[in-house]
């Protein structure tokens, strides 16, 4: 993998040891924002410190997002997905969460050797 790193000069995080945080397709899909919210609060409260990555799709519920096409996903899943993951973080619950458990947001360029 290295060498596709160097090659098309891509993001190489190998040296580092970055847990992913997964959400739960399937509340994404059937749940409200606010479940969303609490079971991403639910992942966070049980992390041991360290570096983690949640990977996320954000985008507002749209024409154009419902347009978009997921072979695993029913047409319009796509949109309502990408706008839960964008309410979860954006509400103010979760900024309140973040603050007061001393969490620090970063991005991959705040990471030594990558920025």
């Amino acid at each position: 993998m290295a060498g596709l790193n160097q090659k098309y000069n891509l993001l190489d995080l190998s040296s580092y040891s970055i847990e992913p945080i997964v959400l739960d397709p399937t509340l994404l899909v059937s749940g409200t924002p606010e479940e969303n919210l609490q079971s991403l609060i639910k992942k966070l409260e049980g992390l041991e410190p360290g570096l983690y990555v949640l990977p996320l799709h954000l985008a507002k519920d749209s024409p154009e997002m419902r347009a978009c096409y997921n072979y695993r996903r029913e047409p319009g899943e796509v949109a309502r997905m990408r706008a839960i993951q964008l309410q979860m973080i954006t509400a103010p619950e979760f900024m309140q969460f973040i603050e007061r458990n001393n969490i620090h947001l970063i991005s991959y360029s705040d990471l030594p050797g990558l920025g």
